[in-house]
């Protein structure tokens, strides 16, 4: 497990699972690419975290394809991580019991992706990056949540805030991890 998956994190990620897709005592997730973001290649650096992929992923994401099953039969803090790095990517990911991916028709599935992809989960804030110290846990944050080079992440460790609309479920995480590491941090 990561270490970026406290029980706060957790539950965030969770906030937006209705019980009847994935209890937390079920076996068996897919995790589900419903939106790519702005940044393919992050996206693409961050498969290897996500478990065993399905044949093809790599080639559909160049493609831009969406909705995607990335990984199946995922442990639900396996299925939970995978969302915690795409939503850090900026792409919009969904985590299903591997029956509901199986047996939904085609028109359910894009209805149901449809409804999670409208969720307020989703939908765009601006954060504003004021400062984050310069140790160690700065420097994964803005990896992490910024996906920054030298110059930027150098730029927020001496005050140079930078404004970056994400999903406000993004948001909130940054906000969490911002507070625990001494960051300034605000959604505007």
């Amino acid at each position: 497990m990561s270490d970026w998956l406290d029980t706060e994190t957790k539950a965030m990620l969770l906030a937006e699972v209705p019980d009847k897709l994935a209890p937390p005592e079920v076996a068996g997730f897919s995790l589900v690419l419903l939106e790519m973001g702005g940044d393919r290649v992050r996206v693409l650096r961050t498969l290897p975290t996500l478990g065993p992929l399905l044949p093809g992923v790599s080639q559909r994401i160049l493609a831009g394809t969406c909705p995607l099953i990335l990984c199946k039969e995922l442990s639900l803090e396996a299925a939970m991580l995978g969302q915690f790095e795409l939503i850090c990517c900026d792409a919009v990911a969904v985590f299903l019991r591997d029956e509901v991916c199986e047996q939904g028709s085609p028109a359910y599935l894009a209805s149901l992706f449809g409804k999670v992809r409208q969720s307020v989960e989703f939908q765009p804030v601006t954060v504003e990056v004021r400062k984050v110290p310069g140790t160690e846990e700065g420097r994964r944050f803005i990896d992490q949540f910024l996906g920054s080079r030298d110059a930027e992440a150098q730029g927020l460790v001496q005050g140079v805030g930078v404004r970056r609309q994400v999903m406000q479920k993004k948001g909130r995480i940054m906000l969490h991890w911002g507070a625990k590491i001494g960051a300034e941090i605000g959604i505007l």
